[in-house]
């Protein structure tokens, strides 16, 4: 089993340019979103046009961090 600390670092951010639904992925919406990479390995390739992985400090500077 993972530990706090490997959880925390399995996960990556996305940029949505768009409302998206998948029937077994669920919802996402226009914005950023943080999720476990194997979720977000399945959006990437699912919505590949409409998802894209970015790095953290491009979150930090969009919400001024």
């Amino acid at each position: 089993m993972p530990s706090k600390k490997q959880e925390i670092f399995d996960k990556i951010a996305l940029r949505v340019n768009g409302p998206l639904f998948d029937r077994e992925l669920g919802r996402l919406e226009f914005g950023y979103v943080i999720l476990d990479r194997a979720t977000a390995d399945r959006w990437l390739a699912r919505f590949s046009d409409k998802v894209v992985e970015v790095t953290p400090e491009e979150v930090a500077a969009v919400y001024g961090k």
